[in-house]
Formats: C-alpha cells, sequence, structure tokens
C-alpha cells in the first residue's frame, strides 16, 4: 500500500509541474507575470525593506552620535511628497546655527 500511496504522490507532483511550466509558457506569451515572477519580486522586495531598515538603522545611531558629540539639536522627520515613498531627513534647528 506504501508503494501505491508513493507511486501516487510522484505521479501528483508530475502532473502539478507539466500544469505549472504549461501556465507560465501561456502567462508569458500574453506578457503577463507567472507565479515564479511575483515570488521573484517578492524576494526583492523584501531584501529592500530590510537595507532600508539597516539604513535607518544606521542613520539613528550617526544622529546619535552627532547629537551627543555637538549638543546641538538635530530632529529627524518624516517627509511624504505625492509621488514619493516616506524618506528621512534630517533638519537642524535654525536657532542653534546662530
Amino acid at each position: 500500500m506504501a508503494i501505491g500511496i508513493g507511486l501516487a504522490l510522484h505521479a501528483s507532483e508530475g502532473v502539478a509541474n507539466t500544469v505549472e511550466r504549461a501556465s507560465r509558457r501561456l502567462l508569458h506569451a500574453f506578457n503577463l507575470p507567472a507565479g515564479s515572477d511575483i515570488n521573484r519580486v517578492l524576494t526583492q522586495i523584501a531584501s529592500l525593506e530590510r537595507s532600508v531598515r539597516k539604513l535607518n538603522n544606521a542613520l539613528d545611531d550617526t544622529l546619535d552620535l552627532y547629537r551627543t558629540a555637538t549638543l546641538e539639536p538635530v530632529t529627524r522627520t518624516e517627509t511624504r511628497d505625492s509621488d514619493e515613498p516616506a524618506v528621512a531627513i534630517e533638519q537642524r534647528n535654525p536657532a542653534a546655527l546662530r
């Protein structure tokens, strides 16, 4: 019985792979993304998010060092333009520069 179940599972995997290849070719023929394309893009987005998180942490650490070294007030704010994602910038207190 175990041999029969193993053969059935192997056959169903083969059918699934054949269907996936055929659907991928069909979608690409119409210039549409397949599931593997979507997974690749999602992986790249996750990698970019990790990189941005690391950069934000490095910026926070740098601003903390700058604040303690100069005793000049520096604030970090989030801005959002209509077409651009939120980006972190540093603003200096104009009164502290005089």
